[in-house]
């Protein structure tokens, strides 16, 4: 796979010294970054006291864009991320799970290594071909694409298999979209799989200096987990979950004042031989940011509906982790547990709250949080920029805490070249008597420092 991988990326490049000659409009652009994070107190504290709490990484990306203009209204157009991971040649990157204490019967949480390749040689994340259909405004978009959406609350920077139909009426977009995000074979052969998709339908205009949308989905997911009786090890069990999402922004400004704003729900079923449960979900957002020349300021509210029951209504809908509501401790969206994240994936723990399955950060879910924001550019080259943060839960489980706490980041951008910028950055979080260790003892404040550099060509 690898050296199929190497082939493909070879022919690419050499489609991109050949394309002027091929008289092939052909464009290349990309970045190449690399982190470091250091966080302290960030795991919680095992009943067994074996957890390490803190801990650091390097990671890295090199990302490029290509676009191939083959006619005036026909496009191909890809993005690939190259050598994409973390330094080392190989890495843990921990799961949690729960062991039942056989003398007292007490669940207790446990981090499992599992070590992995370091880093992804290369992945594709966006293929897809772009044409405009003779005659008519109408333009078809095919293939792994991005399908960011209105503030990137709902959907941000997020690739998926996906055929969009845009129609352009008058000043209006009027879109259809299908969506697979989960296909299975085995669901005729041996009844284990999922086959999840989405139907789309969206709308977006511009009036006067503000930008409209709205968007329904609906999604289907039908999953049947287990074997089949001729397969000798049981009938199965077959799930079929139906959600309908509704989604609208708009985007503009009212005198020195910009504002982005969210708003979604999500209403729906999922049905099981043991159980039919009603599912529903809730976001919103709003954002005023205020331009003063050299200092800006900006307030944020941000809201996702809990749930606390840890069932198929837990979690229906959340902030899209690319979104820009994020945090150096909170709400990092970082490609492992987040903090937030590692205290609310134990259904019925003590002290932990139903929520998230474990796995990469799932950003903002179950909260309600303010965020104020104050940017600042001493010179022509550097930006600093002051945020607190403050967060509780929506909904927990009985006699748990709501009070998520305080974060306080400061983080600094020096354009070292135009198109080279380092960027620095320390947070600290307060933490709320939501989060306790195993044993129900507070945590220790969480707290972190990351650099960044990053090129642009």
């Amino acid at each position: 796979m690898k050296k199929l991988l190497t082939i493909v990326l070879a022919s690419v490049l050499v489609v991109a010294f050949v394309a002027p000659a091929m008289a092939m409009h052909f464009e290349m652009n990309g970045q190449m970054r690399v982190r470091s994070w250091y966080l302290d107190n960030y795991w919680p504290k095992l009943t067994d006291g074996n957890q390490k709490g803190d801990f650091e990484f390097v990671d890295q990306r090199f990302r490029t864009t290509l676009t191939w203009g083959l006619t005036e209204n026909v496009f191909l157009k890809a993005r690939a991320d190259i050598n994409e991971g973390f330094w080392g040649a190989r890495i843990g990157v921990p799961s949690e799970s729960v062991e039942t204490d056989p003398v007292t019967g007490q669940i207790n949480r446990v981090i499992l290594p599992n070590t992995t390749a370091a880093k992804t040689p290369i992945a594709f994340d966006h293929m897809y071909m772009q044409f405009v259909w003779p005659g008519v405004p109408m333009t078809f978009v095919i293939g792994r694409q991005d399908v960011t959406w209105g503030s990137k609350i709902l959907a941000g920077a997020d690739p998926r298999d996906r055929l969009k139909i845009v129609y352009k009426l008058g000043g209006v977009a009027l879109g259809l979209a299908y969506d697979k995000n989960a296909e299975s074979f085995q669901n005729e052969l041996i009844g284990a799989g999922s086959d999840n998709r989405n139907y789309i339908a969206f709308a977006v205009t511009n009036v006067a200096a503000w930008k409209l949308g709205v968007l329904y989905i609906l999604n289907k997911d039908e999953t049947t987990l287990g074997t089949p009786i001729p397969f000798g090890v049981g009938a199965g069990i077959a799930r079929d979950r139906t959600l309908n999402m509704f989604d609208v922004f708009a985007n503009g400004a009212i005198g020195p004042v910009s504002i982005k704003s969210e708003l979604a729900f999500a209403t729906g079923d999922a049905s099981a031989p043991e159980a039919e449960i009603d599912r529903d979900g809730f976001l919103a957002y709003v954002g005023g940011f205020f331009n003063a020349g050299m200092i800006n300021a900006g307030l944020e509210f941000a809201y996702a509906k809990g749930n606390d029951t840890g069932l198929d209504n837990s979690g229906v809908l959340k902030m899209d982790q690319h979104s820009a509501y994020n945090s150096i401790i909170h709400f990092n969206g970082l490609d492992f547990p987040g903090y937030d994240n590692l205290y609310m994936n134990l259904n019925g723990s003590p002290g932990v709250p139903a929520g998230n399955a474990p796995g990469a950060d799932q950003n903002f879910a179950n909260a309600i949080s303010l965020k104020g924001t104050v940017t600042a550019s001493p010179t022509e080259r550097l930006t600093l920029i002051g945020a607190v943060i403050w967060a509780e839960r929506d909904e927990v489980l009985a006699n748990v805490d709501k009070a998520m706490g305080w974060e306080f980041d400061a983080i600094g951008v020096y354009n070292i070249y135009d198109n080279l910028a380092w960027t620095f950055g320390i947070g600290y979080l307060s933490a709320g008597d939501f989060y306790t260790n195993d044993d129900g003892t507070s945590v220790d404040d969480p707290w972190g420092f990351m650099n960044r550099i990053e090129v642009k060509f």
